[in-house]
């Protein structure tokens, strides 16, 4: 039996810039080798046809770190209250208006560090002719806390991402340069999202205030004034 193991991938944001696409891509899946046209048990994940010119077990244990940057930062484009005013409809006395609360505000900083983990091993069960892999792995997490105030905290303070893949492969070896494979993968996403509520976004709230017995008159809702 062969072993071969994948003990450290980094990836790391060294500048911030506008994001466009998720960066929570595992680095390597299987070991550094491993791809589309490689014959290793990684195959299970990248090629399952590759599996069937494996004349050994073969296993794979693979460990990769996922290591970003991320930053929020807001800008005011418009007048704002003090925090403890209570002006819940406009107009909004100008005395009310905050002058701290105007164009870009400090940048909030976090770093997401996720683990990538992945196990794949390839079977002969008929030598020369039909192999079986099987892989577990986890190629795209994120593990993301924000400081717990700050302007970000309507966006979001924490977020969890992780999708492990469990994934039965088969491979048949029809030739000396023909092998056909195919594979299934079942897969579960995870993800979860903690942030503070702006109550004074949401319509249903303004409705529910207008309603007896409180019958208070407000702006509240996706268009409320600040």
């Amino acid at each position: 039996m062969r072993f071969a193991a994948t003990l450290l991938g980094a990836t790391v944001v060294l500048t911030a810039g506008r994001a466009h696409a998720s960066g929570f891509d595992a680095p390597t899946i299987g070991s550094a080798q491993s791809g589309p046209v490689t014959n290793d048990a990684a195959a299970v994940w990248w090629n399952p046809g590759r599996l069937g010119y494996l004349r050994d077990t073969e296993l794979h244990v693979g460990a990769g770190l996922i290591i970003g940057a991320a930053s929020f930062q807001r800008d005011y484009r418009s007048p704002y209250q003090y925090t403890d005013n209570l002006d819940f409809a406009e107009p909004v006395a100008p005395s009310d208006i905050d002058p701290r609360k105007a164009g870009k505000q400090s940048k909030s900083r976090a770093i997401p560090v996720g683990p990538a983990l992945d196990a794949f091993v390839a079977i002969p069960a008929i030598r020369d002719r039909l192999v079986v892999g099987l892989g577990v792995s986890i190629p795209y997490v994120a593990v993301l806390n924000f400081p717990e105030t700050g302007a970000h905290r309507f966006a979001g303070q924490s977020i969890f991402l992780a999708t492990p893949h469990a994934t039965l492969a088969l491979a048949v070896k029809l030739h000396r340069v023909i092998s056909i494979g195919a594979g299934v993968s079942y897969v579960l996403g995870n993800m979860s999202l903690s942030k503070i509520q702006d109550f004074g976004a949401l319509g249903t709230f303004g409705d529910s205030l207008e309603r007896p017995p409180i019958s208070q008159e407000n702006d509240f809702g996706p268009d409320a004034p600040s």
